[in-house]
């Protein structure tokens, strides 16, 4: 009886780890991913581009399509701008920016658009 007990238990424990393991291996992997975007981006942001911690308002790591992550940032002079960077090999890019509200108020030239950003986007 006992070792019959024990071989259940010890399915049971196979099977387990079998489901558990790929759950929380993808689960790990996104925290990580989106940790170490926000690392990189607020590097790239305070290091690069000269920014105060203080003049940025929020970060948000998103899961999207493609690229599979990218960070939205407000900063607080533009509170109803967001502008969205990704990263491509090891460069970080600012890909889109666009307004929190008011979608249909025409969208003047932000403050923090770098470059030839690539598109305007609503939100």
């Amino acid at each position: 009886m006992k070792k019959r007990s024990l071989l259940i238990f010890g399915l049971f424990s196979i099977v387990a780890a079998i489901i558990l393991v790929p759950i929380i291996s993808v689960y790990v992997y996104d925290k990580v991913q989106r940790y170490t975007l926000k690392q990189e981006v607020t590097k790239y942001l305070i290091g690069e581009k000269g920014y105060q911690r203080d003049e940025i308002l929020e970060l948000t790591t998103k899961r999207s399509k493609a690229p599979p992550y990218v960070m939205q940032v407000v900063f607080k002079d533009e509170p109803d701008i967001i502008y969205t960077y990704w990263k491509r090999d090891s460069t970080i890019i600012q890909s889109s920016w666009g307004k929190l509200s008011g979608r249909n108020d025409p969208l003047d030239q932000p403050k923090h658009k770098e470059g030839n950003t690539g598109f305007k986007a609503s939100f």
